[in-house]
């Protein structure tokens, strides 16, 4: 209630109290008169007795008092005595706006709830999660609301709500168990009321989980191993004072190395040649004549399961063939090797298993790793050394 009706409300009873305490003095004094006809008609009868307005007393009195002092002194006191009743009303009624003035809800109205609150918010039930105790009565909530426990740390949250709760909770539960403790001291019992499975990544002995097995064939199955390898490789650190440059290391596997493990291996061995089978006329259906080309390149160096089959070029693109394990590997970069002997990075595009460079080189190099590289060698042949020359 506003302090505006109170203070209406108090008004009210006070004016209510000074007009009963009047009218009730009328009524005695019109009773000790016997109701005389020379004290005029009655307002009303009630149970056959006149009842007479509350204001009649002050006529009589200012009429009738030589001919009967000591009743209107009475009736006078009763009057006067209910302007004091009132009075005191209204001093008591102040105090107690002012007492109630007192519960500021300048900074927040939130209190600890009553009995009659907890009881109406369905808190002593016998099922849901643990949230405190009331006058040795648990207080458990099975509502669809959302719970939340603040309290530092070492406070007694786990012991005093979470393990009470897994141990009266017969439905299904998720637990984000940091340190364990909570998995040591229920599993045991929640074990007979259902499966317990406990997944830790860093215990062997633990439930185990594949998240390349969830990746789903089709038209998703590249999206989802793609996320599946930004989660494990994440370039992305975001802070409020620095910005940080992360060098990544390339690794065999990422996201084709995902992909590998959704087909069965039959499955990956008809994909391999067919796309062997497609990639084996890549020239030709990229329109590159065969008397065009010129195949005089010697490949040398290391030997990884990426190293190129052959090189070749038109007189104005060089093309790279690599052997099919590319297309389930990492991709090595190309480096051309200038006149200086400096190496720098080149663009070139990739079709199926070939790299395709928009210039020519004498020489060039493929590197993949960091601790331990790999690296391939390929040379431009001078025209004395080549099979035949263009076309051969």
């Amino acid at each position: 209630m506003t302090p505006t009706k109170l203070l209406i409300g108090q008004i009210l009873a006070v004016f209510a109290i000074m007009i009963a305490g009047v009218w009730a003095a009328t009524q005695w004094c019109a009773a000790m008169l016997g109701n005389q006809p020379e004290l005029g008609s009655p307002w009303f009868r009630l149970f056959d007795i006149p009842v007479y307005e509350p204001w009649a007393l002050f006529f009589w009195w200012f009429r009738f008092e030589a001919y009967a002092p000591e009743v209107f002194d009475k009736a006078g006191s009763l009057a006067a005595a209910s302007g004091f009743l009132g009075c005191a009303a209204a001093v008591s009624a102040s105090l107690w706006r002012a007492r109630q003035s007192r519960h500021v809800t300048t900074y927040g109205s939130a209190r600890w709830a009553r009995f009659g609150e907890i009881d109406k918010a369905g808190l002593f039930g016998g099922a849901g999660v643990f949230i405190g105790q009331y006058r040795g009565r648990y207080l458990r909530h099975d509502g669809p609301e959302h719970i939340m426990a603040f309290a530092p740390t070492r406070s007694g949250k786990g012991v005093g709500l979470v393990v009470p709760t897994l141990l009266g909770w017969t439905g299904s539960a998720v637990i984000h168990d940091i340190k364990g403790e909570n998995w040591k001291l229920t599993a045991g019992w929640r074990a007979k009321l259902g499966h317990a499975l406990l997944f830790d990544p860093t215990d062997p002995a633990s439930a185990r989980y594949n998240p390349l097995l969830e990746v789903r064939r089709g038209t998703h199955e590249v999206r989802d191993a793609q996320n599946i390898a930004d989660i494990l490789v994440d370039p992305v650190v975001t802070t409020d004072r620095r910005a940080y440059h992360i060098e990544l290391e390339s690794r065999p596997g990422s996201a084709m190395a995902a992909l590998s493990w959704t087909y069965a291996e039959d499955e990956m061995v008809t994909l391999r040649q067919a796309k062997v089978e497609a990639d084996a006329t890549a020239p030709m259906a990229a329109g590159l004549a065969v008397e065009a080309l010129s195949f005089g390149y010697a490949i040398s160096g290391d030997r990884p399961a990426w190293r190129p089959l052959r090189a070749f070029d038109d007189g104005r693109q060089t093309y790279i063939e690599f052997p099919p394990s590319l297309a389930v590997g990492e991709a090595p970069p190309l480096f051309v090797i200038g006149d200086d002997g400096e190496a720098a990075l080149v663009n070139y595009r990739v079709a199926g298993r070939f790299y395709a460079v928009d210039r020519l080189f004498a020489r060039a190099e493929l590197r993949l790793g960091t601790k331990k590289q790999a690296i391939v060698r390929i040379d431009r042949l001078p025209v004395s050394r080549r099979r035949g020359g263009r076309g051969a």
